[in-house]
């Protein structure tokens, strides 16, 4: 009988290792529930799990708050939020307004400053001096148009 049972096994795999992996039920179900005292594979050790305190005592605190169905407010200082208009407002605290400034022209006598505004009135005569003479040519040859 054995040798019809090797017959029927894969060549690929050795009739050895079919015998070393295989494991009955009733020992596959004591090591999935633990019943026994030797679980698991011979020399086999499970690794430690990393034990963070700071973490356990966090969720201490919040399963009791949990429990009392009230959370407290952090007693760190919340940092704000910027926004963009913050660093506007400092920057304008430090600046003095436009009315602040003092807008006399100290490198220029008075006598500078009326003698400029007489020019700039000489200026805007000279200017609508010109455009009436523009206009008055552009009549000029426009005439001259029609009657050629």
């Amino acid at each position: 009988m054995d040798s019809q049972i090797a017959v029927q096994i894969p060549t690929i795999l050795p009739k050895q290792s079919i015998s070393l992996n295989f494991m009955p039920l009733n020992e596959m179900y004591k090591i999935t529930t633990k019943s026994d005292n030797n679980w698991g594979i011979a020399g086999y050790q499970v690794p430690k799990r990393y034990f963070d305190h700071i973490k356990t005592i966090q969720d201490r605190i919040f399963e009791e708050m949990r429990v009392k169905g009230k959370f407290e407010k952090s007693m760190k200082k919340v940092t704000k939020r910027g926004c963009y208009l913050d660093d506007e407002f400092k920057l304008h605290k430090i600046t003095p307004g436009p009315q602040k400034y003092d807008v006399s022209y100290k490198w220029s006598n008075p006598a500078e400053i009326e003698s400029g505004k007489k020019n700039l009135k000489i200026q805007r005569k000279i200017l609508i001096l010109m455009k009436q003479q523009i206009i008055q040519n552009e009549i000029q040859f426009q005439e001259q148009e029609n009657i050629i």
